[in-house]
């Protein structure tokens, strides 16, 4: 259960990430945490080696009644998504123009798709 709550949190906070320059105004507390982010390496390592290893977890324990490898599927692969967008920060800074390049429409895809996984735990792509 705390696999899918973490699932949820993460996709949530990283179309947040992405979704700060398009909605700041909305998006004010995400603010501080993008600077945090973008300032620390070693922020940046976790965030990329935990959503590699949640994707893992949602592949292999899937949320009940779903079936192994196929149950959380698409969370995982957004996972897997948002995980390696985290290294790509490290040569942009506040501002830069690549780094926000098709932010809004990757953000909005991975809010949907934690909203979808919020709302449907137990959808099955079968």
């Amino acid at each position: 259960m705390q696999i899918y709550f973490l699932t949820i949190f993460y996709l949530t906070l990283t179309a947040f990430f992405l979704l700060i320059e398009s909605y700041r105004e909305y998006l004010t507390f995400m603010i501080r945490y993008r600077h945090i982010l973008l300032s620390s390496i070693k922020l940046r390592v976790f965030f990329f080696i935990f959503g590699i290893v949640l994707g893992v977890l949602n592949l292999l324990f899937p949320s009940s009644p779903g079936p192994r490898f196929l149950g959380d599927l698409i969370p995982a692969i957004a996972l897997f998504l948002a995980s390696i967008y985290y290294p790509s920060l490290k040569e942009a800074r506040i501002g830069d123009a690549t780094l926000y390049g098709k932010g809004k429409s990757r953000g909005l895809i991975l809010l949907a798709i934690s909203c979808f996984h919020f709302m449907l735990p137990n959808c099955v792509l079968i």
